[in-house]
């Protein structure tokens, strides 16, 4: 599967070597974000739309999904957003999000969290 990628936060580090990752979104048959809410990621929402193509959005961080609630209310743009646990995807549901678009994989940043060190 060829993948369109915009990185943030190195959280699509460790699923790059799994896909085939193209520089064009028109060679894309995915498009993956770190998010839709802002300008930028937003456009490109919208333009993969156009193409036909399907987005995901990648929860970032554990604040990752913050615009989706109040005060923002911002609504799941993409096709699916991926998040961390369910207790994310409780907490949008609640929000008032579309329980359809939201799926719970887990983190994939786990290898580069830095371990705990005796102080």
């Amino acid at each position: 599967m060829k993948l369109f990628i915009m990185e943030h936060n190195s959280i699509f580090h460790d699923i790059k070597s799994e896909f085939e990752i193209v520089n064009k979104i028109e060679e894309a048959d995915r498009v993956v974000l770190w998010n839709d809410v802002t300008s930028f990621e937003h456009g490109v929402v919208n333009y993969a739309r156009r193409l036909g193509k399907k987005t995901i959005v990648l929860q970032h961080g554990r604040r990752g999904t913050s615009r989706y609630y109040a005060p923002f209310n911002e609504k799941i743009k993409a096709d699916k957003l991926l998040v961390w646990g369910q207790s994310d995807k409780d907490s949008l549901v609640s929000a008032g999000q579309d329980a359809s678009k939201i799926f719970v994989t887990g983190t994939t940043i786990f290898q580069r969290l830095k371990g705990r060190r005796a102080h």
